[in-house]
């Protein structure tokens, strides 16, 4: 078996960063290494100071640890904050979007019933027209043409009224689109947000790795 020559830096690393590891994971091999080391030294005091500075660098390691340990949890914490305000934004603008949409809704209410007020009032004096027609049908014969020209006026405000209707329901309808628009940017930033956190998840993962 071929034992292998450490040099230097590689004894330093194997005393000052893989024994206080190894220490802290099996600390009931402590006293078998200070017997090897006890053998190693020819002064006790040496090998005393050697095994105080080792608990040293294994207490600054811990310190140290502990010390990234906070920080992360600070980061998290600031993280956490900023993805609640962000879905309190979400939240408040939702609420301004069903407030809007409510008032739209509102309005199309009134401007309906306005609607069925003035059909029910032409259908109302349609309904008087045709009584007196009648009334009077044997008198006016010779003005039915005249009556024609009246009906048709009807109709036609009839017809531009509906027509009125209709592209108030595409203003509505063109309202709609902006709304579904707005949530498609919604999603977009929430999409933003989850790849800002997995990029943060990434760093942190990154910094486990090098500690």
């Amino acid at each position: 078996m071929t034992l292998q020559v450490l040099n230097e830096e590689q004894l330093l690393y194997l005393v000052e960063i893989q024994l206080p590891d190894l220490l802290e994971r099996h600390p009931e091999w402590e006293a078998r290494i200070y017997g090897v080391l006890l053998r190693m030294f020819a002064r006790r005091e040496e090998v005393a100071a050697i095994m105080t500075e080792l608990r040293e660098l294994r207490t600054e390691m811990n310190a140290r640890f502990d010390e990234i340990v906070s920080q992360a949890d600070v980061r998290f914490g600031q993280v956490d904050a900023r993805f609640d305000e962000i879905v309190s934004q979400a939240d408040a603008r939702f609420a301004q979007v069903d407030a809007r949409f409510d008032e739209i809704v509102s309005q199309a209410d009134v401007r309906f019933g306005q609607v069925d007020a003035r059909f029910d009032e032409i259908v109302s004096q349609a309904d008087v027209r045709f009584g007196q027609v009648d009334a009077r049908f044997e008198q006016v014969d010779a003005r039915f043409e005249q009556v024609d020209a009246r009906f048709d006026e009807i109709v036609a405000q009839v017809d531009a009224r509906f027509e009125q209707v209709d592209a108030r329901f595409e203003q509505v309808d063109a309202r709609f689109e902006q709304v579904d628009a707005r949530f498609e940017q919604v999603d977009a930033r929430f999409e933003q947000i989850d790849a800002h956190l997995e990029r943060i998840d990434t760093h942190f993962e990154q910094i486990d790795t090098h500690f």
